[in-house]
């Protein structure tokens, strides 16, 4: 894998921003034949629902692959971003599951490899909260690592109980203030998942099976 870049998200963080930063990345990262796109909310049809941690509204309906491809020139496939690093870290056996800790909460669910719809951010969790809003980075902030990690292990012992899979995996850029169980059923895996999901939206063969039914669930 090659170097990985990073640049603070811009205020506000409308599409026409958010891709003028990406552009200048790619000029950055020198020639690139294609472009996949990981996406912070949920998606259907290739138009993004909703993006709560970007700038609230102003994606509704954005077809974001087509925005890539005009403001890039390449090719682009789109999907969410829990999807796509679920898809870099996933058997493709039996049910399982991926959360992922960050500024918000992000959740896929795949039955044997295939995407199932999922949003699990804006469920009821506890306490007249949703899981979003009691384990997002906001909260942690503000509650203290300790009773926000108490939390964490709450939710995900009810999602094993409710959801039954076969693996839960833990990951997001807060993955790493977990502490796991040792339980081969639940695993932290890294943002570099991500990565690897990103590049398998464009693979060919029996290992992109699922990425293909991750590209059809999103419309792209």
């Amino acid at each position: 894998m090659g170097e990985i870049l990073r640049v603070p998200t811009p205020q506000p963080a409308t599409p026409a921003r958010v891709f003028a930063e990406v552009k200048r990345l790619g000029r950055r990262l020198g020639p690139f034949a294609r472009v996949a796109v990981a996406f912070p909310g949920p998606m259907q049809h290739g138009k993004a629902l909703a993006a709560p941690n970007l700038a609230p509204g102003a994606w509704r309906g954005c077809r974001v692959a087509d925005l890539a491809r005009r403001r890039l020139g390449r090719p682009a496939r789109v999907a969410n971003d829990a999807l796509i690093q679920g898809l870099g870290a996933i058997r493709g056996r039996g049910v399982e599951l991926i959360v992922t800790l960050g500024t918000g909460l992000g959740s896929a669910l795949f039955s044997d490899g295939h995407p199932v719809p999922l949003e699990l951010g804006h469920h009821p969790f506890e306490d007249g909260l949703t899981y979003e809003e009691a384990l997002g980075e906001g909260t942690r902030r503000r509650v203290g690592t300790p009773r926000w990690r108490r939390r964490v292990t709450r939710a995900l012992a009810l999602l094993r109980r409710t959801l039954q899979p076969d693996v839960l995996y833990v990951g997001g850029g807060n993955a790493q203030r977990v502490r796991l169980a040792r339980d081969p059923g639940l695993k932290r895996v890294s943002n570099d998942r991500g990565v690897l999901g990103g590049a398998l939206l464009w693979a060919d063969g029996p290992k992109a099976r699922a990425a293909r039914r991750v590209r059809s669930s999103s419309g792209r």
